[in-house]
């Protein structure tokens, strides 16, 4: 569990970079720049987990959400999804 919480925690380590670009950039241009460093960032600690795709069973059930993406590091298409909607709407995007 502690290595779970130490990939949460450190997806959001670049957080005051992003509240410092927020206060100094234009907000067309940030968005955009915003956007790409949480999908690269999303990308960086989740892996697509394919037992889960593979799978109809409800083992798998984290993989569908935003936690499974974000806290676990493994996620199916919806996981993702989920977890990069929560991020955007943090950042009001």
């Amino acid at each position: 569990m502690i290595a779970d919480k130490q990939i949460f925690c450190g997806f959001f380590d670049s957080e005051k970079h992003i509240k410092n670009k927020i206060e100094t950039e234009p907000r067309t241009v940030l968005d955009y720049e915003i956007e790409l460093f949480l999908h690269d960032r999303l990308l960086q600690i989740c892996t697509y987990d394919n037992r889960a795709a593979a799978s109809s069973s409800d083992v798998y059930a984290n993989a569908y959400s935003a936690y499974g993406a974000l806290v676990e590091g493994k996620a199916v298409c919806e996981g993702y999804a989920k977890a990069m909607q929560i991020l955007l709407n943090a950042a009001s995007i």
